[in-house]
């Protein structure tokens, strides 16, 4: 993934830009052995550190939300049209092998701007697929 055009192009959505005001905070993805740092300051994705980045410190440093499947999972909530209970995050939490974790208050207060970062990676995932 290009995370550098990701964060631009999620920067510029004015749905995340709404749902995502006043936030700040660091969140861990896995995709099953890729570990993504998403560092959101002030509202807006700072920084977005790709699986390349990583090293044991990167990796091993405190979170503000933690989210986590293995890549099985996270490709068929990528799909273009998921499947149902892989079309949303909590749902995908609830009914299939996604993990999540930290604060809690954090992640229900910015669910609509994590939904929105989802989405965004969804439609990503699937304009790279077809280009290739």
């Amino acid at each position: 993934m290009d995370t550098e055009r990701f964060t631009e192009a999620l920067n510029l959505d004015p749905e995340f830009k709404i749902a995502a005001r006043f936030w700040n905070a660091i969140v861990r993805l896995e995709i099953g052995d890729e570990t993504y740092v998403l560092v959101i300051r002030d509202g807006r994705l700072d920084s977005m550190t790709p699986p390349e980045g990583n090293n044991l410190m990167t990796v091993a440093r405190n979170y503000d939300i933690e989210i986590s499947a293995p890549i099985e999972e996270w490709s068929k909530f990528f799909q273009r049209v998921p499947r149902p209970f892989y079309q949303d995050l909590f749902s995908a939490v609830t009914r299939h092998n996604f993990r999540y974790g930290g604060d809690m208050k954090m992640f229900f207060a910015y669910y609509a701007a994590l939904r929105r970062v989802f989405d965004f990676m969804r439609s990503y995932t699937n304009v790279a697929e077809e280009a290739k």
